[in-house]
């Protein structure tokens, strides 16, 4: 379903607040998002908000995507997860045929996953590809209905030989694999193929062909990069519930030592420092890809200068929520560790966030490379 015409997206994520949290410990208890919440999100059409209008979706711009994961975040980390990567598969569809991108948008109730690492193996064969690999970090693939693998081909050579296919969901492919401090609920298992046949028509080889009419506006002149950085973005909305549940915290708790946490200088710093820090990212990370989309309107390209600021700025936002979320823990005391509140979850899943590679501090070093004028390490930066 795509989002009704007249309806906010914020507002509609935002209402789905309450479902998404009473299902919370489901979600984390099960390793997947709970599927109340996914068909929840599949009735607002928060999965089709980059999908061409041509397809029935909404096609927004960046900064609107960025606040409605920023809000489901606020409630569940991994509904804004699932929803940030089946996001980013909208955006690896440009590169494949069309009939392959009209087949998989015919498909009811969308949902995509993928990953790229480790690289799979596709050997050619009548009418196209069989598929053979294990990949890693496949977030939401249990509750996914297409998934996208990249692969390269046998007998191929340098970057031509590399490829993106698109295979339905299997859940029997699906290896269990996803044992980890935070982010339970996204469901990040492996994923094992096994010689899966993949029509020509799924299968998009690299470098990419020329986009077709549908994927012809602004939004997908930025390519892969507000996906990229809405892998940082679910961070922002950690750090907001970890801030707003502090000051709840601090309406009624006195320490055993040291009196009204409110009253305390060092729970005033704290909690003061984190909100800075938290808006500090958020503004960069808005700031950058305002430009971006200002540019894309414009018609003009996105140059490296322009990419190396958006990697910057997702890198710097989820680094930031991350300290922020530190802070907060700190001023909460015991509390920060006791089950029964919500602050020992959302440190663990920002902490899990910041080890994803997009907003890893790793990307630091990329974006300083670039800045410095030496080899990058980072592909992205050549899409």
């Amino acid at each position: 379903m795509s989002l009704r015409p007249t309806a906010d997206p914020v507002e509609v994520a935002a209402s789905l607040g309450p479902l998404i949290r009473a299902h919370a410990g489901e979600t984390e208890a099960g390793r997947r998002l709970a599927r109340p919440v996914v068909d929840a999100l599949l009735d607002a059409g928060t999965f089709a908000l980059n999908r061409p209008i041509a397809f029935g979706g909404a096609e927004i711009d960046p900064i609107t995507m960025f606040r409605v994961v920023e809000e489901l975040a606020r409630h569940d980390s991994a509904a804004a997860w699932i929803v940030a990567v089946s996001l980013m598969g909208n955006v690896f569809l440009t590169y494949y045929p069309d009939e392959g991108v009209e087949e998989i948008y015919g498909w009811p109730r969308l949902v995509m996953s993928g990953a790229a690492h480790p690289i799979g193996r596709a050997e050619r064969v009548d009418g196209g590809y069989r598929l053979t690999g294990q990949w890693q970090f496949f977030s939401g693939c249990e509750v996914s209905t297409w998934w996208h693998a990249k692969a390269v081909l046998a007998g191929g050579d340098g970057e031509s030989a590399q490829m993106y296919l698109c295979v339905p969901a299997d859940p029997d492919c699906v290896v269990d694999t996803w044992h980890t401090l935070g982010m339970r609920g996204t469901g990040s298992h492996d994923v094992r193929l096994d010689g899966v046949f993949v029509p020509e028509h799924r299968a998009a080889v690299m470098p990419p062909r020329p986009r077709s009419a549908a994927f012809s506006g602004p939004l997908y002149r930025l390519t892969v990069w507000p996906p990229v950085a809405l892998m940082a973005v679910p961070a922002l909305g950690v750090a907001r519930a970890a801030i707003d549940e502090l000051l709840d915290l601090a309406a009624t708790k006195t320490a055993n030592f040291g009196g009204a946490l409110a009253s305390r200088a060092s729970t005033q710093r704290q909690v003061a420092e984190a909100e800075a820090r938290l808006g500090a990212g958020r503004a960069l990370l808005f700031e950058a890809y305002a430009s971006a989309w200002e540019a894309a309107l414009g018609g003009e390209a996105i140059d490296l200068p322009l990419k190396q600021r958006m990697q910057l700025a997702g890198t710097h936002a989820a680094n930031e929520a991350a300290a922020a979320v530190d802070l907060v823990c700190i001023a909460a005391g015991s509390s920060a560790a006791r089950m029964e509140y919500r602050f020992e979850r959302l440190w663990r899943d920002v902490k899990t966030i910041t080890t994803q590679a997009f907003c890893s501090p790793g990307r630091y070093e990329s974006v300083g490379q670039v800045m410095l004028g030496v080899p990058t390490d980072w592909p992205f930066f050549n899409l």
